[in-house]
């Protein structure tokens, strides 16, 4: 049996196991073992389940089914990010993305329940800007910060993906990486696939993306005159980021980038289109220094954006399924609850206090009891907020 065959197999039993929930009405595969692109020892396998109306709010299923999960994980330690999603949730994902609705479109494969399929929709360039910030933020600031040249490689294809849809270069995002490098060398010349792996080009290779992306949308800055590194709170989640802001594309990572986990290392660029077109809300935790360069901060549309983003059901399904960490979900509604009387009036909601910022990640309680004692009430205030913020108009 191949490498390929053997996780598709392992995906397999892990969805039938998962598939005896009273809760799941569908479990998929997507991403790599879907794609067909696997690393023995290497790739994970990341599944989607679709859980029934009748678990929608009901927090002893879902705590039940994420002690599910945990217990598939011991068997089959390759088993990584889980969606979890509605059963109208493919529709509203999809909408709101859909850049990635492309991808798993083409590439998702059911393994057990019922079938389950997004819709046909036109990738808008904005949304791969916005995935193209997001492999930036997260995917690819890990993959410098641990030095794995194989995730250095692969994420800043990933980002030439969403940079080469959002620039009309392609109609819809790649589904495998080789294609990608392929489209790369065609569009810019083999030499600018040859060094991806390593850390200090592949940063600058995707910092200049950025710049490129930036050049066309937004005015130009200023520039830093020194690397900047601070430590702040960040809205809507609560989350306690470090940044280093570099100058340039090109200039050296400060050893902060690799001394300490969760570093977003950047430049300028990089925020100033965060702010427009992923998170509005980080203009919060700007400071002066980048303020200076001549940030264009974000309006009340782009706050409402935001907040209609994040007001998502899916976000709730994220701890325990989609991440090991302790959950933050309140702290999100939190910040959209205050912002919400702002936006309806046609106003930037005010920064919280630092004293407010940090008292958003605070209280967090064990995934168990979160989704025993927490997740119904956020389940049902995400209606709630989605009407207001559906009727606000900026």
């Amino acid at each position: 049996m191949d490498i390929l065959g053997a996780y598709r197999i392992a995906a397999y039993l892990t969805a039938q196991t998962l598939g005896t929930s009273p809760a799941v009405e569908s479990v998929l595969v997507h991403r790599s073992v879907s794609t067909g692109e696997v690393v023995f020892g290497r790739s994970d396998i990341d599944l989607m389940l679709v859980i029934r109306r009748a678990a929608v709010f009901d927090g002893q299923q879902m705590a039940s089914l994420w002690r599910l999960v945990r217990r598939a994980r011991r068997f089959n330690p390759a088993l990584s990010h889980i969606d979890v999603l509605e059963p109208d949730g493919i529709e509203r994902l999809a909408r709101a993305d859909t850049c990635l609705a492309s991808t798993e479109r083409h590439s998702l494969r059911r393994l057990c329940g019922k079938p389950a399929t997004f819709p046909e929709l036109p990738v808008e360039p904005s949304h791969a800007l916005a995935r193209f910030v997001l492999w930036a933020e997260w995917y690819f600031a890990i993959a410098l910060q641990t030095k794995n040249r194989r995730n250095i490689r692969k994420i800043a294809l990933e980002m030439w993906n969403t940079y080469a849809v959002a620039e009309g270069l392609l109609a819809e995002p790649l589904l495998r990486r080789d294609e990608m490098e392929s489209h790369l060398c065609a569009t810019e010349g083999a030499a600018a696939a040859r060094y991806l792996d390593d850390p200090a080009r592949g940063a600058a290779f995707t910092f200049d993306l950025a710049r490129r992306l930036h050049r066309s949308r937004l005015p130009e800055l200023g520039q830093l005159p020194a690397p900047l590194v601070f430590e702040t709170t960040t809205a809507p989640l609560g989350l306690r980021r470090v940044f280093a802001v570099v100058p340039r594309a090109d200039s050296r990572l400060p050893p902060e980038v690799f001394a300490r986990p969760g570093v977003f290392p950047c430049i300028p660029e990089v925020l100033h289109l965060h702010l427009h077109y992923r998170n509005a809300y980080l203009a919060w935790a700007m400071p002066a220094q980048l303020l200076d360069l001549g940030m264009k901060l974000p309006g009340p549309s782009r706050y409402l954006a935001t907040s209609r983003n994040f007001n998502d059901d899916r976000f709730l399904r994220v701890p325990g399924f989609a991440s090991a960490h302790s959950p933050g979900p309140a702290a999100m509604l939190s910040c959209l609850r205050y912002a919400l009387p702002f936006l309806q009036r046609g106003e930037v909601p005010p920064p919280f206090t630092a004293q407010e910022m940090q008292s958003l990640a605070s209280g967090v309680p064990s995934i168990d009891d979160y989704y025993r004692l927490q997740y119904p009430a956020l389940r049902r205030e995400i209606d709630s907020l989605r009407e207001g913020l559906d009727a606000a108009v900026c």
